[in-house]
Parts: C-alpha cells; structure tokens; sequence
C-alpha cells in the first residue's frame, strides 16, 4: 500500500495469499481509521480500489481484538463494531424510500438477497425497532405484504449505524 498508493483488493490478496474472509476486517480497520479511502464500490470486493492516505510510517498498523495500534504515531483507535451486518442493515434502511414496500422491493433496491436466516432477523429487528410495520388490514402488492416504513425511526438507526461505525481515537 505505501508503495502503490491505489491499489485493487484483490490485488493484496494475492500479494498476501489471503481469502476474502481474512482481508475484509483489515481493509474495514484501516478504512474506518482513514488510512485508506475507497474509490468505488464494486460488486466483487476483490475489485474495489482503495487509495491509501495515511503513510504514518515503515511499521504496519496491529489490529487486536476489534481494535487498531499505529506503532508509528502511539495512537490506538477503537473500532466499534464488525461492520458487515451492519452495512447489509444500512443498505436496507436506505433503501426504504417509499411509504408502502415489500420485502423484496427493499432487497431489490438495496440489492441484497433476503434469501435465508439473515433477511429473517434483520426484517424481525426493523420491526421490533419500529423502522417498518405490516400494513393493517393487511395490503398486498403482486401476493407480496406490503409494509408501512417510518421514515424518522428509518432516519434514527440510520444515524445510529453510522456513529457506531466511526472510530474513537484514544492516546
């Protein structure tokens, strides 16, 4: 990274020998501290380009228990939370932008798949918290339920995930 300061993630990967998996939390790390900045959100994470843009020194950053150590500069940066659940949860949210939705109309535009376990609980949790409500009486849209969504508990959790996502600087 410091000597090819765009790079694709692929890329350091291969460099590294490395599976998806296992760079994921790096690249979020570094990203959430601001020493890489994403170029563009392509659909394979293999090929999304990053710039780096914090050289603080020869020593690579550690990353340990959730949280990020410059040996460079002394400062740790506690990262909040495991970032992928919560961006597929932003990605829905922000794609509730009308007041009547399917399921699947909210999939569609956040273009995830609400195919298994995963769609059941974040669908489950955004009606617990209020974000969106089965319709009553019950609507349909093409035999699919359509779904009330509050747009100001829709706008709260997103405010809510994105503070969550953001590093605390410690000395």
């Amino acid at each position: 990274m410091r000597r090819n300061k765009r790079f694709r993630v692929g890329d350091i990967m291969m460099i590294l020998e490395v599976r998806d998996g296992t760079i994921r939390p790096i690249m979020w790390a570094l990203e959430s501290a601001k020493y890489i900045r994403p170029e563009n959100e392509a659909e394979a994470y293999k090929d999304r380009i990053y710039t780096f843009v914090k050289d603080t020194g020869i020593k690579s950053p550690s990353i340990i228990n959730g949280d990020m150590y410059d040996h460079n500069t002394k400062e740790e940066f506690k990262l909040q939370k495991q970032p992928t659940a919560y961006r597929m949860r932003l990605k829905l949210l922000k794609a509730m932008s009308l007041p009547l939705m399917t399921k699947d109309e909210i999939a569609k535009s956040a273009e995830v798949s609400i195919t298994g376990g995963w769609a059941k609980q974040e669908f489950l949790y955004l009606g617990l918290k209020g974000a969106i409500a089965r319709t009553n009486p019950v609507q349909r849209r093409e035999k699919e339920i359509l779904f009330t969504v509050n747009k100001e508990k829709r706008d709260e959790l997103i405010r809510d995930i994105e503070e969550s996502l953001q590093p605390v600087r410690t000395a």
